[in-house]
């Protein structure tokens, strides 16, 4: 990326991660009827690998909601070209509204 034509801010999707409060039961339908394979196990998490992909599903037993994680070249540069974009944002909607009144 170069500050002419910086590219795309977010490169590819890195995982997507299910909860599931059965680790087992997850673990069978993601396997054994979806045709995924495991590639990591932990206590509490389960990772698949997405053909064709770098990609990869996790399903865990943790947290109850859904997680999509997105691929970056620099975290840090992403947040900060985030909060520029959201300041920039608000102050365009700040803006439209003091024209209407």
């Amino acid at each position: 990326m170069n500050d002419s034509n910086p590219g795309p801010l977010i490169q590819s999707v890195d995982g997507v991660q299910f909860y599931v409060p059965d680790l087992d039961a997850g673990v069978r339908f993601y396997r054994d009827l979806l045709g995924h394979e495991p590639i990591w196990r932990s206590e509490t998490a389960v990772g698949f690998r997405m053909p064709d992909s770098e990609a990869e599903i996790v399903i865990e037993n943790e947290r109850e909601y859904q997680e999509t994680d997105l691929k970056v070249d620099s975290a840090d540069e992403a947040a900060l070209a985030l909060k520029r974009l959201a300041v920039g944002l608000w102050r365009d909607r700040s803006t439209s509204r003091s024209v209407a009144r």
